[in-house]
């Protein structure tokens, strides 16, 4: 769609953002370096920045982007100008696909191409002091407090209409949100006329609404808030949220279009490895260095981040010989733990007059809902679709099945202690006893999810249910395949290879409750037919259809963990490398354990807390 309209936002996608080339870039004198400009990336190197006797250098393989594919609010853009089109390898229990990962490649990161969901994870998971969570797990000072604190400080927050509040309930409790931040959030500003039908089949069925979604306890149906800068009802992002204020100063300087080859350390460095500079080549084949006083910073995502680890000789020594490669620190957890919020969609046939994103996708409507947003930021166009039910596994399956799946899960765990007797699964496994934490997300989603099937009929219209796995028992591996920097990394998700099937037995279930809440009134009187899976299909037959249909929705997470050195952890609470005096980690690969959330508010709580922990020990 995006390709055949005018240019929208062609003066703001030239705001001043002022970048260097290379040879002024290694010139430089940094204190820190951020690699990978991206959701944290960004916000990190410009609160750094606000310290103005530092000098802090972003390098970022892809250029500054402002334009309309980024700035209409909408969904993940497959396009290789924006995306770095990245795989997994052929997934046997997926019949064998490759599953593709939406990694935005340009300033802002995946933060370009998101579907600018902003939603927080449960308390428990991180947990206050005399709570469970991600703190037992050796992590002091990372608690659901802190995080909940700088989160609110990361927004701007624009409240809701009352219309928005009292019939698609979403979260306007002023104790939840920030004002001042540089992080544009608000509600939505466009419903698709089946949410209501929705809400009410939803809540027939015992789920209740959750009208403080955002404060710490997500169980329940919420509306989604979005980064949307409310004022011009454009996606809100880390680049023109974080940068755009602070590009013309003297202490931020920007490489686009480069992208980090590895780091170098000191020769004789007494204990911890103290890194010096972070080498680098160009899209124009221009290699050089940039030296560094203080802090690198890798903010490169759970792909790119372990692979510049492994690049720098950092990760599992044996490993990294075969590849030619020298290691400096022997730490094998690089690129272990890898997490997804992984799932699929059932997709249902809806009434004529439904009012649903599919219409982007019919050429006879498409450019008047095109003309709406130009003349008045309304319509489709100014908002996402997402209104969320997180959910225990007691809320979408019968009980006595979640009691034998759960002694499935443990006769698995004991037959294999080398692998699960260890605190993260043992904390992992504990979060099953609490039905105040959700095990499953349900976003309903008024468009055809299948985008290819709702081209093809552009005059119908459709709904889906997204169905993600919010804490994956699945663990997966990131790894180079050699020591060519350019050379895309190894991604194996592993996402139904989990202890007793857990995945599979979960994602059968989840998809039962979605089909009986198609069939469940009034949702039911606007839906006229169950596309797929088939609504009276078998067990095997849904089993085939989750083997065929299971994919990533882009939550990738935990390859460079945040857990002890002898559990396959890489960073500890400081976020520093382990065996590194000054390289540090502050993206989603420190997460121990996948969140119940999406993940970009809690990644931009992170931009403070990192900030707060370089300034304390830098």
């Amino acid at each position: 769609m995006w390709r055949i309209i005018a240019t929208l936002f062609t003066a703001v996608a030239t705001a001043s953002a002022i970048e260097v080339d290379a040879e002024t870039f290694a010139r430089t004198a940094f204190d820190y370096i951020v690699v990978g400009g991206g959701t944290t990336g960004v916000g990190v190197a410009a609160r750094l920045s606000d310290q103005s006797d530092i000098v802090v250098g972003i390098i970022e393989a892809g250029p500054y982007l402002k334009d309309d594919n980024i700035l209409i609010p909408d969904g993940p853009i497959p396009d290789p100008k924006y995306d770095w089109l990245l795989s997994s390898t052929p997934q046997k229990e997926l019949n064998n696909r490759s599953i593709p990962f939406g990694r935005g490649k340009a300033l802002g990161g995946t933060s370009i191409m998101n579907s600018m969901g902003y939603t927080r994870t449960q308390e428990l998971t991180h947990g206050p002091a005399i709570r469970l969570g991600w703190g037992q797990l050796g992590n002091s000072g990372w608690n659901f407090d802190d995080l909940y604190t700088y989160m609110k400080k990361s927004e701007n927050w624009t409240a809701p209409s009352t219309e928005a509040v009292d019939i698609y309930g979403a979260n306007n409790d002023p104790a939840d949100h920030g004002i001042g931040g540089s992080l544009q959030t608000t509600s939505h500003f466009y419903y698709s006329n089946l949410v209501p039908s929705f809400l009410t089949t939803i809540a027939s069925l015992g789920v209740p609404r959750n009208h403080a979604a955002l404060g710490g306890n997500n169980i329940g149906t919420a509306s989604v808030a979005v980064t949307v800068d409310a004022h011009n009802r454009s996606r809100s992002f880390s680049a023109n949220g974080y940068y755009d204020s602070r590009a013309t100063r003297q202490n931020l300087v920007v490489l686009t279009g480069a992208q980090a080859t590895h780091i170098e350390f000191a020769d004789s460095s007494p204990g911890a490895l103290r890194a010096t500079k972070v080498h680098f080549v160009t899209d124009s084949n221009v290699t050089s260095s940039a030296s560094v006083s203080r802090d690198i910073v890798l903010s490169a995502g759970a792909i790119k981040t372990p692979q510049l680890l492994e690049l720098s000789g950092i990760g599992n020594a044996t490993f990294l010989q075969g590849l030619g490669i020298k290691p400096v620190i022997d730490l094998p957890g690089v690129g272990e733990h890898f997490q997804d919020h992984f799932g699929l969609a059932p997709t249902f046939l809806s009434v004529p007059n439904a009012t649903t994103w599919d219409e982007l996708n019919d050429p006879e409507i498409e450019p008047a809902l095109f003309q709406q947003y130009v003349a008045n930021r309304s319509g489709l166009l100014s908002s996402a679709p997402c209104t969320a039910v997180y959910l225990p596994l007691e809320s979408f399956m019968p009980a006595e099945l979640v009691q034998q799946y759960k002694e499935d899960l443990d006769a698995a765990m004991e037959a294999d202690p080398a692998t699960y007797n260890t605190s993260v699964f043992k904390l992992q496994r504990s979060w099953l006893e609490d039905p105040t934490i959700p095990q499953g997300e349900f976003v309903f989603w008024p468009v055809n999810l299948n985008k290819a099937a709702s081209v093809a009929e552009p005059k119908k219209r459709f709904y889906s249910f997204l169905i993600l796995i919010q804490h994956p028992w699945a663990r997966g591996s990131v790894h180079i395949t050699s020591n060519d920097p350019l050379a895309a990394p190894l991604v194996d998700p592993n996402y139904l290879n989990s202890p007793s099937d857990w995945g599979a037995k979960i994602l059968l279930q989840a998809v039962k409750y979605a089909l009986n809440i198609s069939q469940t009134e009034p949702l039911r009187s606007v839906t006229t037919d169950v596309l797929s899976p088939q609504l009276n299909s078998t067990d095997n037959e849904l089993l085939d259809y989750i083997s065929s249909q299971t994919t990533s929705n882009y939550h990738l997470a935990g390859s460079a963990a945040m857990l002890p050195k002898e559990e396959g952890g890489v960073v500890g609470p400081d976020l520093l490398v382990y065996g590194t005096s000054n390289v540090r980690v502050a993206d989603s690969s420190i997460f121990p354990i996948h969140i119940s959330a999406h993940p970009q508010a809690t990644l931009y709580g992170y931009v403070l807390i990192h900030h707060g922990k370089t300034k304390v020990t830098g």
